[in-house]
């Protein structure tokens, strides 16, 4: 996910979906200590949606 993110340019996005709640919460905790912009956190058909913005 940091690579991924890092490869990006400023404002694009990257999309992590993941079923364990687990990953959902590091990305979390991770783009706050971060300070990403975590744009989007929801839970669709039982998979976490997490949208990130590049800085």
């Amino acid at each position: 996910m940091r690579r991924a993110l890092a490869a990006l340019k400023p404002g694009q996005l990257l999309e992590v979906r993941s079923r364990v709640a687990d990953h959902a919460f590091s990305v979390r905790v991770w783009s706050r200590k971060q300070g990403v912009v975590l744009l989007r956190d929801e839970v669709e058909s039982g998979e976490h949606v997490l949208l990130l913005v590049a800085a």
